[in-house]
């Protein structure tokens, strides 16, 4: 046999539904030409999508991370205040021989001031500091005393010494009324502070 000189050729039928390979070719190519920039396109636009998916999370998990930081911010703020009043509270209940009313009353209205910078910086809710607020008010009222010196008595002889915030100082003053307006003060008192910081 020679099979170098016999080529097999494809049946009639075959041979019309099959193109030339040049045409096929050439149509390939064009496809090509065409499809791969939109396929480069899509992985283009699915990795910008991709990125912005995860810089979206990132800012989520920071914006998260911040707010739960914060809120453990203000529960060691509220726990270190109480603490401190609790202390206060104990030695003006059970005074000692030795305790010096003026110091008793500097350590007190150093804990207040604490308190407003507190309140001013966001670490003490409004409704915290109002109910604190509310109680100088009647403390002023009742001037109750510890070992011999009256709480208003207190409040004068300490004010110049440690209350170093003119706002502090001014909304302590408007608490000695008893016909003061609480809610208002503070609503004065803190967004004026915050401009002038």
């Amino acid at each position: 046999r020679h099979t170098d000189t016999y080529k097999l050729r494809p049946h009639k039928d075959q041979e019309a539904s099959m193109p030339a390979e040049p045409i096929s070719r050439a149509i390939a190519v064009q496809w090509a030409t065409v499809l791969s920039p939109l396929a480069t396109s899509a992985v283009g636009l699915i990795t910008a999508w991709v990125l912005y998916r995860q810089i979206k999370l990132t800012r989520e998990i920071d914006r998260s991370n911040k707010e739960q930081t914060f809120r453990l911010k203000q529960a060691d703020v509220l726990q270190s205040l109480n603490a401190r009043y609790e202390k206060l509270w104990e030695i003006r209940r059970r005074p000692q021989e030795d305790d010096d009313p003026l110091m008793f009353f500097m350590q007190y209205w150093c804990l207040q001031l604490d308190q407003f910078d507190a309140w001013i910086s966001g670490l003490v809710a409004n409704s915290s500091y109002r109910t604190w607020m509310l109680q100088r008010r009647a403390d002023f009222i009742s001037d109750w005393s510890f070992k011999g010196m009256s709480y208003t008595q207190g409040w004068s002889d300490c004010t110049n010494k440690i209350a170093d915030t003119k706002e502090f100082r001014d909304l302590v003053e408007v608490m000695r009324s008893p016909t003061s307006d609480v809610d208002a003060e503070l609503a004065r008192v803190k967004p004026a502070y915050q401009r002038a910081a």
